[in-house]
């Protein structure tokens, strides 16, 4: 399973866009440290159609904790600025601009836990801490740096340690998510090895060119409350879809853009049916085991079979609890009792965001997707609008949309190159075109 932020050889060379030294210059302040890593070379197709310029920020972190950011297209980087505790630092623009090219080329350093974002009109605001992380927009709150601004990210996480099959020495795991949002739908490919060493190409995102205007007629077509979730700026252009969670925090007009208690009802009845009910769930974090649980005083409880000292205990949800996915407790920490609890915790998470934990009392298995999830109510269509429109219908609708492997998560061994294709983004109607004005 891959990272995810919150709370994750080309076969034809491309052209370059012409950036001129001093503008990227301006992007790294001076007193970054700067190093070097391994590259690999990415690839970013514009086919948004928007004519203003555009901007690539990529920042990642080394095993030690460390977080760089790219700072010319060679792939060099320097360490994001520390700022010492208790000092608010303010927000500053980063990223490498690119004109109005349609295609641009870049190395991107062997990093973890990165994140490349692509912003239209203007660069993206960071603010720097005491532990050197960038800050994490938050664009679902108005007061945000980054709330007019059209953006969207890929992640990836390219690393040289751990197992690997014979004669290959490293691994990239990267997604599109939809945890957090979508702004600006796009489609990442690797070029690399599988574990058997043969060539091979993995895909992930959004691969319809007209994947924006279908996604947003849905969400419109769904009604209330999930049409509440489209931010838009001026003239109501559309900026982003935010995930339910968020919309429940999300203020507009004094009242918070999704109902807070959107899946109090099925929880209810999750948790009333199981009172005389059992659900069953298979682990396998460092081992087999089979889980059986029943509510007991208001909180469901999972016993392993064959060993009833160990439990995992989960609290009843609120729902915005169900939405970010909850962790359960261990009775205690020995063996492989908290992997498997955390097993137990994406199971769950999964069976709320795709209502099934009614009908399937077995809550790890794995069924036909297209005949089982998204098809009881309440309907997450959130989640579900992002499967319908997403590369084989794979996406990641919540935290653990990989359970049972409907994520958009894809890897390689030994990678040749990378390719972000970014589809197109209808302009605002009329003269005022807030993405296409500098900032």
């Amino acid at each position: 399973m891959t990272f995810r932020f919150r709370r994750g050889g080309l076969a034809a060379a491309l052209s370059l866009g012409v950036i001129s030294a001093a503008a990227i210059a301006t992007a790294v302040p001076a007193h970054a440290a700067a190093a070097s890593f391994d590259t690999v070379p990415l690839t970013i197709v514009d086919k948004s159609g928007l004519k203003g310029d555009w901007f690539v920020f990529v920042t990642g972190q080394t095993p030690d904790g460390t977080y760089y950011y790219v700072t010319n297209t060679a792939g060099g980087v320097s360490t994001f600025p520390k700022t010492k505790p208790g000092v608010v630092a303010p927000y500053l623009p980063y990223g490498l601009p690119f004109g109005r090219g349609t295609t641009m080329k870049l190395n991107v350093p062997m990093l973890s836990s990165t994140r490349i974002y692509v912003s239209y009109g203007r660069k993206m605001y960071f603010q720097s801490n005491p532990t050197g992380a960038p800050s994490t927009p938050s664009v679902w709150k108005t007061t945000d740096k980054n709330y007019r601004t059209l953006y969207d990210w890929a992640e990836y996480t390219w690393t040289s340690k751990g197992t690997m099959p014979p004669n290959l020495s490293s691994v990239l795991n990267g997604n599109l998510t939809q945890v957090d949002m979508l702004g600006v739908p796009m489609l990442m490919k690797f070029f690399g090895r599988d574990g058997n060493d043969k060539a091979v190409v993995k895909a992930a995102g959004f691969a319809r060119p007209n994947a924006r205007k279908q996604i947003l007629k849905a969400f419109k077509k769904a009604g209330s409350p999930w049409n509440k979730l489209v931010i838009g700026a001026k003239k109501k252009y559309p900026l982003r879809v935010i995930a339910p969670d968020h919309g429940m925090t999300a203020v507009v007009n004094k009242r918070t853009r999704f109902p807070a208690n959107q899946l109090d009802d099925y929880i209810d009845d999750v948790f009333a049916t199981y009172e005389t009910k059992t659900m069953t769930a298979h682990a396998n974090s460092g081992g087999d085991a089979t889980f059986n649980g029943q509510v007991s005083g208001g909180t469901l409880v999972f016993t392993q079979e064959g060993t009833p000292g160990n439990t995992v205990t989960f609290a009843k949800p609120t729902s915005e609890e169900a939405y970010l996915g909850y962790a359960g407790t261990p009775s205690n920490t020995n063996g492989n009792l908290p992997g498997q609890a955390t097993q137990l915790e994406e199971m769950l998470q999964a069976g709320f965001m795709r209502s099934t934990l009614l009908t399937m009392p077995t809550i790890s298995a794995c069924p036909n997707p297209k005949s089982t999830y998204y098809k009881n109510d309440p309907v997450n269509m959130y989640s579900k609008t992002m499967h319908r429109f997403g590369f084989e219908n794979l996406a990641y609708g919540f935290s653990y949309d990989d359970w049972c492997s409907q994520s958009s998560d894809i890897t390689v061994f030994d990678p040749t190159g990378m390719l972000l294709t970014i589809q197109k983004v209808p302009p605002m109607k009329g003269k005022r075109r807030h993405h296409h004005r500098r900032r």
